[in-house]
């Protein structure tokens, strides 16, 4: 994030997209996610800790469907995934 700081201009917007916290321990090994999706909350946190103003969190109508491994399990993992938007410190 503090990287993401220094190479945005001031005031430049900032949008990430990321999962709601799941179960969907398969992900770990066959996709290479570390994490099984974050809280809001702590991306918000994380956010403003690296200097970001006018953090704030968007729900969204959609979802990642990643494909299972197990061809025996036909049900999809369907995902949520919400918006966190920030700013650069020094908007206008």
């Amino acid at each position: 994030l503090a990287e993401m700081r220094r190479a945005l201009k001031p005031g430049a917007p900032l949008a990430i997209l990321e999962l709601e916290p799941h179960s969907e321990a398969w992900m770990r090994d066959t996709l290479g996610d570390l994490h099984l999706g974050l809280e809001p909350a702590a991306v918000v946190a994380a956010l403003r800790r690296a200097g970001f103003d006018d953090v704030h969190v968007e729900p969204i109508d959609d979802h990642y469907t990643p494909r299972r491994p197990d061809p025996k399990r036909s049900d999809p993992a369907e995902l949520p995934l919400y918006l966190v938007r920030a700013f650069a410190p020094g908007r206008p």
